[in-house]
């Protein structure tokens, strides 16, 4: 497997040398050691530790349009070379003034930001780094919208088809602290091949506006966002073809002051993911402490070393749900190098 992808990457590199205006490369390693303890009423405590390289060569086609391929190569420590996994990305990326756009198997850096904690999990940042599929983003001052499909998983005869939808708008004031935005998601969960009569599509629709502001100008911190919003998941099984409608509130703030940072995230309401005693992670992307009634987060952090090609972080993060408690201790570093423009983005974000 390995390679054939790498067969692949250098094949790409010959077809695209002869007319690219500009080449450019980068390499990012990332380690993270995460140790889970608590009980096991939403999740499994254990010891998530693996190391992850990412190589990846890019083409200028011309101005704002970009091809690029590489691997994303994850590996176990404490496996030697069992229980590696060697996944491919290629991609084309155009970014233009106002409107952007990819189209392949490209990494998830390529959004403006990350998804909440109710859109996407931990297991998801660790351990699938690219979305499978197409990208749109729109951006002016400091307001945006983007939207990406997701394909993440072909019908087989023993997997079942499923695939994402999710979009994200946000509107913020250009000299105030003003901000309203929504996330939208779609997870839809088909059958296999030649399904069996008691496997029935699933269909997982969420909704999230909100209100926010970002103080940060008016008080001595470095970031000081605060957001309260909304959230309904409406979710069809057409095995008895019910609507389930299970609506809620969150709210978030994060500071960040010298290295030090603090998020907190707390949600209330009805069960966002009310079949993931049915599905889990095959149709919900978001914690599975959401599929409970109330459920609190907090997570602070410190940069050991913020440097723009080195970043080394502690984080605790607290897990709170009704009569539960898992608390997660984690190390991890990202090392950046290369001349590829995302990277050096992403290595001016690790050091803010």
């Amino acid at each position: 497997m390995t390679s054939r992808l790498l067969t692949a990457i250098l094949t790409l590199a010959v077809a695209f040398v002869a007319t690219a205006q500009r080449f450019d490369w980068s390499i990012s390693l990332n380690t993270v050691f995460d140790n889970r303890e608590g009980d096991r009423q939403n999740i499994a405590p254990e010891t998530v530790f693996f190391t992850k390289l990412t190589p990846e060569i890019g083409f200028s086609l011309g101005k704002g349009d970009r091809v690029a391929g590489g691997i994303v190569w994850i590996q176990p420590i404490g496996y030697d070379w069992n229980g590696n996994n060697v996944r491919p990305t290629i991609y084309y990326h155009h970014k233009g003034s106002h409107l952007s756009g990819a189209l392949g198997l490209f990494p998830r850096t390529l959004l403006a930001e990350e998804m909440p904690s109710f859109m996407w999990c931990d297991s998801l940042v660790y351990f699938q780094d690219n979305i499978r599929g197409a990208l749109l983003q729109w951006h002016a001052g400091r307001s945006f919208a983007e939207a990406y499909l997701d394909w993440r998983q072909r019908q087989t005869e023993s997997k079942r088809e499923s695939f994402s939808i999710v979009a994200h708008a946000r509107w913020q004031h250009g000299s105030r602290p003003w901000m309203a935005g929504a996330y939208v998601s779609m997870n839809h969960l088909a059958l296999t091949k030649n399904a069996p009569t008691d496997m029935h599509i699933v269909d997982n629709f969420l909704a999230a506006p909100y209100i926010g502001a970002d103080l940060a100008a008016l008080v001595p911190f470095d970031r000081l966002r605060i957001r309260l919003g909304f959230a309904a998941t409406i979710e069809r099984n057409r095995a008895d073809r019910i609507w389930k409608t299970q609506p809620g509130a969150w709210l978030e703030v994060l500071a960040a002051w010298k290295g030090f940072e603090i998020k907190n995230m707390t949600y209330a309401g009805a069960r966002l993911q009310p079949s993931y005693g049915l599905f889990g992670a095959m149709l919900y992307q978001g914690e599975p402490f959401y599929k409970q009634r109330f459920y609190n987060r907090t997570d602070i952090s410190y940069g050991i070393i913020r440097r723009r090609s080195v970043d080394l972080r502690a984080e605790l993060n607290f897990n709170i749900t009704p009569g539960s408690f898992i608390f997660y201790q984690k190390l991890s570093l990202r090392i950046f190098f290369g001349n590829s423009h995302d990277i050096k983005r992403k290595s001016q974000e690790s050091s803010e």
